[in-house]
């Protein structure tokens, strides 16, 4: 069977994009025949490919835009030429991430086409909703250019998600979601899986390490660790503070560290490939998640597996995911509160070894990627 994934744009090897690069690994390991369409692809995301995975690049010098609107803009521009590559014998579509829904639409009306094609909604495009006002305001004068076309774009946003035959959700939470805002039923193909291989149960010693896996991006909320971190000190002052990603927030965030003082304490790691990952969850004594409604949210769910407790706020897929005072804590998205939960994780440390061999304990049972990929496949058509 000939599967075709349609994933607008790897622009870094985030949540969304590891997401993406795993279900086609995974598809591929299970015996079909992938093609990735793609219009650009970071190195350190192609590196991640298995081998056997078709990729198609249509517009590679996207690569080179750094501005992060222009990229989009771009990448919206594009994507129609993507379906045009779609191959006619294809089996199944996969359009992944609101962005590929023009793709979607163009495909279905203007090609025709009857091959079952399936929406990954990660979230709907949160620039037009939950996150407008945000949004206009980094834009500056380009915002009030585009603010009275909202209602256009969000007009097409609904129309184009009508042409799936199915919407698929990673979570409960984004599947309530995408059914307020799209009106129509949407199948909730979740939980995600994670990789196992080497995860440990026991606590490391020594130095305290918190940890963070994420783009560094406004809406992950880092500032609030980094801030946090003063208070946190004053009780265990031999702690540090592991930052994993990069994205547009970096040099902001870096700028915080310097301010307050605490450039010893705070590493900024930049990338790190997948198969480097556990190296730092082996390291980190708790788990810090204070991103705004995530979808999903894989690297709480890795965190979990490691044996790592995890602080989180209550939004989003990790809401789901964590169990209060089993294998984790949740906090209210503020400095005070984060740092009065983090130093309650560091002063009782049996509590804290409790939840991390609870949380793996969890994770192993419930969160297998070859039952999320079985999931998947019951919905492909027979091939006879």
């Amino acid at each position: 069977m000939r599967v075709c994934n349609i994933f607008p744009q790897f622009r870094s090897l985030a949540g969304g994009e590891r997401l993406g690069i795993k279900i086609t690994n995974l598809l591929s390991a299970r015996g079909y025949k992938v093609i990735l369409l793609t219009l650009s692809m970071n190195p350190e995301c192609e590196k991640e490919l298995t081998k056997g995975v078709e990729v198609i690049k249509f517009a590679p010098f996207l690569d080179r835009v750094r501005n992060h609107y222009w990229k989009v803009f771009l990448e919206h521009l594009f994507v129609y030429w993507l379906a045009k590559l779609i191959p006619e014998d294809s089996d199944v579509c996969l359009f992944h991430k609101s962005s590929s829904l023009p793709a979607l639409f163009y495909f279905k009306r203007f090609r025709k086409a009857k091959v079952p094609s399936f929406y990954f909604c990660y979230e709907p495009p949160r620039f037009l909703y939950d996150l407008k006002e945000e949004t206009l305001i980094r834009l500056g004068i380009w915002g009030r250019f585009i603010q009275p076309f909202y209602p256009l774009l969000r007009y097409l946003d609904k129309k184009f998600a009508q042409d799936s035959d199915l919407i698929l959700a990673f979570s409960e939470f984004m599947r309530r979601e995408i059914e307020r805002i799209y009106l129509r039923p949407v199948k909730m193909i979740g939980p995600l899986g994670v990789d196992l291989k080497g995860a440990k149960e026991e606590s490391k010693g020594g130095e305290k390490i918190l940890l963070t896996v994420n783009r560094l991006h406004p809406r992950k909320r880092i500032d609030i660790l980094i801030s946090a971190l003063p208070s946190i000190i004053e009780e265990y002052p031999k702690i540090k503070v592991l930052i994993v990603g990069s994205g547009p927030e970096e040099m902001n965030l870096k700028r915080l560290v310097q301010e307050l003082g605490l450039t010893e304490k705070v590493n900024f790691l930049g990338y790190v490939a997948d198969e480097d990952l556990p190296n730092f969850y082996f390291l980190a004594d708790i788990y810090i998640h204070l991103a705004k409604n995530e979808p999903f949210g894989l690297s709480v769910l890795e965190a979990l597996a490691f044996g790592i407790p995890v602080i989180s706020v209550k939004e989003g897929g990790p809401g789901e995911l964590i169990k209060e005072g089993e294998t984790g804590l949740f906090c209210e998205p503020n400095e005070k509160d984060l740092a009065k939960k983090t130093i309650y994780l560091l002063r009782e440390e049996g509590e804290r070894l409790k939840m991390g061999k609870k949380a793996s304990s969890l994770v192993r049972e419930k969160f297998r990627w070859e039952d999320f990929i079985d999931r998947l496949s019951s919905l492909f058509p027979d091939k006879e």
